[in-house]
Parts: structure tokens; sequence; C-alpha cells
């Protein structure tokens, strides 16, 4: 009877390891998704205008109170339109071209040729 009890939880034992080390897998692959789900294009700003409103806290990505601006990127696949800070497009005007940083449909930054050019150049 002892040996039954032993061996019931020497399974149970390796039944809990077998979850852990699956969720741990899981995890390791789906963190390696979303690493690699990262996109760096070149882009045209074709169009930007300043929205009503201002955005709600972590929609978009954007933080609360800032005002938000509808952007809309030329690449070679095709428009990709994005709800931006304000801040994030000040200084650009409409037709920079420039490589614009996204991840899985979520804006996070677009650095234009130009500041490109210029950081360069003082690395030189």
């Amino acid at each position: 009877m002892e040996t039954a009890k032993e061996l019931f939880a020497i399974l149970i034992a390796v039944g809990f390891a077998v979850l852990f080390i699956r969720m741990l897998v899981t995890n390791i692959i789906t963190a390696i998704k979303n690493r690699s789900s990262y996109e760096s294009l070149p882009a045209v700003l074709k169009k930007k205008a300043e929205e009503s409103g201002v955005s709600e806290l972590g929609k978009n990505g954007l933080r609360h109170g800032k005002k938000v601006c509808l952007a809309i990127f030329e690449t070679k696949d095709g428009d990709r339109e994005f709800m931006v800070s304000e801040d994030e497009l000040k200084n650009n005007a409409e037709g920079i071209s420039g490589t614009l940083y996204c991840r899985r449909g979520t804006f996070l930054s677009f650095t234009p040729d130009s500041l490109a050019r210029s950081i360069t150049d003082e690395k030189n």
C-alpha cells in the first residue's frame, strides 16, 4: 500500500513538473514572437491631422492628457494609419520621408531621414 502512495505522489510531482515546463516554453515562444513582430519600414508622412480631444490612458500607447493626431504613412506595402501624440509629429511636415517603427499595428516612432543623417554626421 505504501508503494502505491509513493508512486502516486511521484506521478503527481511529474505532472506538475510537465505543466510548469510547458508553461515556461509557451511564455518563451510568445516573447520571441512579440519581439520578432517589430517592424522598421521606410515611409513618407503622407498626412497628419489633429484630432479633437485628448488621448485616454493606455489607448494606442498614448499618455493621458496628450493631444492626439491622425498620422498616415505611405509605405511600399500601402498606407498605415496611426493615432499618435501631437509631440511625436510636431516637427515633421507632411511629405517628409524617414523610418517608421511599429509593432503589431501599434505606432512606436518615426525618424525622419534628415535626423538620421545628422546623427550619422555627428558620429563621423
